[in-house]
């Protein structure tokens, strides 16, 4: 999800400015003082001083302007037009006009003052003209960024460092020698780099200057508070970046880390000190962290009350109303207020009208109509004073608001159609305000209208996702994400309240084909894209991600975490070769389906369908949620589509948190305690097989709580049957692949087998020996999920009669057993036809290690040869034994047509609704792998292992893997009355994609 407000980003822009600034008057004052000319008048100074303080604090134009000609006529008077004084003088116009936002003219002085400058270099001029051109050349790269003119801008900095570079050995400059102008020539071009839209490339320059400013800064102790300034200004806006990127992981690490940079700079950078601690606050507040928030608020607070800085304390305030959204509406106000009078105080108009707008929006949730009427009218006039047009679609939407609150529906919903073509369609409110149209017309009773403006944002919404996913990472994409699950869920909501029709349900079920596994899908799209590239840089970067992920993976396993800088500078680097990627190979995507498409697949006997959940959205006024809240229930539906259907039939399941909760430990109950108390056919399918009635073959999408059930497990009570008896279940990330043709290359089959592991690898022979007799005679329900690793003899035994099954059928088979079922040799495997792994498994359901969505990832694993020799050792150079499915995602199975993963709970993980389960299935997906075969539950070892010689037998002599699982499993239900019980043959499911 890309940032809702522009908190980043107008805090960024500002930052810039601020170091403009900084730099136009230490490098001004620096480079003229340092001039052969006679002493300077002192009234040159106080219009330099009078003109910069007009244009950067006070916004006076007209008054910055008399100054900066005043200090022009008295320097062509003194030295003339030709000297470096009366150049340098333009600056003060450019900046004047910078600040009141009038690019063009602000870009015509620039370019004067530089064109003196680099006539008096011509002519010999000495540091003092560089520095000054300097200034010149950084001020026109953000006037030009501004201007949209991204390569003057960039060619702008690049000739600045050119100017700057620094010899081996830096001169005696009074502020960091020559190399400190390059490195402020350097940021200045990763500022420029931001600006103009190239966010991902900025960093790698933000990166080397905190790099040099560190070198710079262990060298000169004495001139550290200096130096430590630059560091959190250059780690202040990295922050940004990542802020904007939605990386706010990183974000927070590195305005962290400006923050004590800043700290170190006390007194001197207390102003920059101040601004990294309102920027970690706003990170943190915006990864919903408000305590860690308010904290870093309040200490910036308290400095900026020290500075006696009102601009700054109203700024403040306003971020933190903005910021603080679990803060009491109330209180909000009053923080808004008080930021109002802070603007007043000090002339900060152009600050004023948005957070009269925010206010107002406060006001409305409050009830207070008039107040709230007042404050728009204040800030559309002073929009319209300060020529803010970009805002008027805004506050028409606040409008439409406020005459929605008033009860007038007619006029609430013409201001929302006034706000549409005031917005431009790149906003991203653009989504919500239709979304907004839709809820108005809900509550008048409009549904036809209602759906058409819902299936408008829905669509545009799409659109955004398949356009942003080409630029981003996988972390970034979940992420984004969020943001449209958001709304489908809300259109579902409106849809199951309101009678769907026959165009709803087809509606929802396109719906669900485009989202449904969009995450997953989108890996797959780059990885195929990559298998038929010949671009060699493409294949190198390719390369180079492949060993950064596995690098990273050894250490976040390793007990030995010392070195978080490194790591963190490895994941920035390794995204931001994944988006290079990812935007290299986007040119072919997987064309879109719709619901008709799916149907002339299937045949009269087969059915498909597809699950989904979602939460119930009350679009009922209330004040505190104007455009609804989500209430604490849950629904499900199953869309469903046969050979004849004239469209999907949707049946509804309401009872979502029972399903989830109460009926789900039930079925759990029964399955660990091979008991049949449960009525769980009744709650997870009989409401589904009205429609099924005839079907053979089911192809079965599930979301939510259904990922969680073996369905071919449940048992109808009332003809005695399980389901796998009635019908064969097919799972699928989505049905849309029924009319996806898959192209796995053609190839002679091979088999890669890896099973009883030897654990513990190093001299323990005997004691694997004693065990291994132990566990076969004294524990007959030993099962592949035990954590304390004990050997598990029947793995031996069911990886080499799967060998010999496969010889016999003239396949090729690899066995690794003992030592040599090692993480090391299961990553040097490319592409079999088959990999079969069979060993203990594991599904951690919860730690702090990492972020969410690699949590998911780390949690979940396989456990391989020397995953005991491991412990306590630092991992961070070697394989521990332990294959987690983040690793298993970048293994080579483009061509591969199964994984088997004969081990406990393989099939869970994080399930993530509408994406599926983030775990060891959705790794081995994403490496490549066309299906899965996978378990819910803790498997017997004996019995899996007659269990897969039944699949393999029956598979390689003919029959496809779904036929071959569920003859498998009969086999094995059919075996004795004890065996009949789904806990020992209904564990494993297998799953395609």
């Amino acid at each position: 999800m890309l940032p809702s407000s522009g908190s980043f980003l107008s805090n960024f822009l500002c930052s810039i400015s601020s170091v403009l600034r900084l730099l136009v008057v230490t490098l001004f004052c620096l480079s003229l003082s340092g001039t052969s000319a006679d002493a300077q008048p002192a009234e040159f100074w106080q219009f330099v001083d009078s003109s910069m303080y007009y244009s950067s604090v006070k916004y006076d134009l007209p008054k910055s302007l008399n100054f900066a000609e005043q200090a022009r006529q008295l320097t062509h008077k003194v030295y003339g037009e030709n000297s470096i004084w009366y150049g340098s003088t333009y600056i003060l116009f450019s900046q004047a006009y910078y600040s009141a936002r009038d690019f063009e003219h602000a870009a015509r002085f620039a370019v004067e003052h530089n064109d003196r400058m680099k006539a008096l270099l011509k002519n010999g001029g000495d540091s003092a003209v560089i520095d000054q051109y300097s200034i010149g050349l950084m001020t026109a790269a953000t006037i030009y960024s501004h201007l949209k003119r991204t390569s003057d801008s960039e060619q702008a900095c690049l000739e600045c460092m050119e100017i700057n570079r620094p010899p081996e050995h830096p001169s005696t400059n009074p502020y960091l020698g020559t190399i400190g102008k390059y490195i402020e020539c350097e940021r200045k071009l990763a500022d420029v780099y931001y600006l103009n839209g190239k966010k991902a490339e900025s960093i790698p320059y933000y990166e080397e200057t905190f790099r040099l400013l560190k070198q710079e800064y262990a060298k000169n102790p004495i001139r550290q508070k200096e130096i430590a300034v630059e560091i959190c200004i250059t780690l202040n806006n990295l922050g940004y970046v990542h802020g904007d990127m939605n990386n706010y992981h990183f974000a927070e690490l590195a305005l962290k880390e400006a923050c004590d940079y800043g700290e170190k700079a006390l007194p001197t950078g207390a102003g920059y000190y101040n601004d990294a601690l309102v920027n970690l606050a706003t990170a943190l507040a915006t990864m919903n962290q408000h305590t860690e928030a308010e904290i870093y608020f309040k200490k910036a607070e308290k400095i900026t009350r020290e500075l006696n800085e009102d601009f700054k304390l109203g700024l403040l305030k306003a971020n933190m109303a903005s910021q603080l959204t679990n803060m009491a509406t109330t209180d909000r106000i009053q923080m808004r207020l008080q930021a109002i009078d802070l603007f007043t105080k000090v002339n900060g108009i152009e600050k004023l009208p948005i957070i009269q707008e925010a206010l107002a929006q406060d006001l409305i949730i409050l009830g207070d109509l008039s107040k709230a009427e007042k404050y728009l009218h204040e800030s559309s006039q002073l929009y319209f004073k300060i020529n803010k047009t970009q805002r008027t679609g805004n506050i028409t939407a606040l409008w439409s608001t406020l005459a929605a609150a008033r009860h007038k529906p007619e006029e609430a919903l013409r201001l929302n159609a006034k706000a549409l073509t005031e917005y431009s369609s790149q906003n991203p409110e653009y989504p919500k305000l239709f979304r907004n149209r839709s809820i108005l017309l809900t509550r008048y009773g409009r549904i036809t209208e209602a759906r058409s403006a819902w299936l408008t944002t829905l669509a545009r919404m799409n659109e955004d996702v398949k356009s942003s996913f080409s630029y981003l990472s996988e972390f970034q994409r979940e992420q984004y994400l969020d943001n449209y699950d958001t709304y489908r869920e809300q259109f579902l909501s409106f849809s199951a309240a309101n009678k769907p029709n026959a165009a709803t349900n087809g509606d929802i079920y396109d719906l669900l084909l485009k989202s449904k596994g969009m995450l997953l899908e989108r890996v797959q799209q780059i990885k195929q894209n990559m298998a038929g590239s010949s671009d060699t840089i493409l294949l190198d970067k390719q390369k180079r991600y492949v060993d950064m992920k596995t690098t990273l993976a050894r250490y976040y396993q390793s007990d030995q975490n010392k070195d978080r800088l490194h790591i963190d500078s490895l994941e920035k680097e390794a995204e931001i070769l994944e988006k290079e990627i990812s935007r290299t190979s986007a040119r072919t995507q997987h064309p879109e389906r719709k619901w008709q498409q799916i149907r002339a697949a299937l045949k009269p006997d087969e059915a498909a369908v597809e699950i989904v959940r979602f939460r119930i959205w009350d679009t009922r006024v209330n004040r505190e949620k104007f455009w609804g809240t989500w209430d604490d229930s849950v629904n499900y539906a199953a869309l469903i589509l046969r050979h004849s259907s004239k469209t999907p039939q949707m049946i509804l399941l309401p009872n979502g948190k029972a399903l989830e909760g109460k009926h789900l430990e039930a079925y759990r109950t029964d399955i660990d305690r091979r008991t049949y108390d449960a009525d769980s056919y009744r709650s997870f399918w009989a409401p589904l097989s009205g429609a099924l009635t005839g079907a053979k073959t089911v192809y079965f999408s599930p979301d939510g709580v259904y990922h969680q059930i073996s369905l071919g497990t449940l048992r109808n009570k009332t003809s005695g049957r399980f389901l796998s008896e009635e019908m064969d279940i097919q799972l699928v990330g989505s049905t849309r692949t029924l009319a996806d043709t898959l192209k796995i290359q053609t190839q002679a089959n091979t088999i890669a087998l890896f099973g009883y592991p030897d654990y513990q690898k190093a001299d323990h022979t005997q004691k694997k020996d004693a065990l291994t007799e132990l566990s076969y005679h004294n524990s007959p329900d030993l099962d592949r999920g035990a954590f304390d690793f004990q050997p598990l003899p029947a793995t031996k035994e069911e990886v080499e009669a799967i060998g010999k099954i496969a010889a016999k059928q003239g396949w090729t088979s690899q066995l690794y057993t003992d030592g040599n079922a090692s993480e090391e040799n299961l990553k040097r495997v490319s592409s079999p036809t088959v990999l079969h792994i069979a060993t203990h498994g594991y599904f951690l359901k919860d730690t702090s290690k990492v972020t969410l969505s690699r949590k998911a990832l780390l949690n979940a694993g396989l456990v391989l040869a020397g995953a005991l020799d491991s412990t306590g050792r630092d991992n961070s150079q070697r394989d521990d034994g332990l294959l987690t499915a983040y690793e298993v995602g970048q293994l080579p199975l483009k061509n591969t047509k199964l994984v088997t993963l004969s081990a406990c709970e393989t099939g869970l993980g994080l399930i993530r609704n509408g994406n599926g389960v983030f775990g060891l299935q959705r790794a081995f997906m994403t490496a490549g792998s066309e299906s899965v075969l996978m378990s819910l539950w803790r498997v017997n070892d004996r019995v899996t292992k007659e269990l897969m010689e039944k699949f393999y037998g029956y598979w390689m002599g003919g029959a496809t893997r779904h036929e071959a699982l569920r003859k498998a499993q009969e086999d094995i239900r059919n075996t004795s009355e004890q065996l009949s019980h789904p806990h020992y043959w209904g564990g494993f499911v297998l799953t395609e994609r």
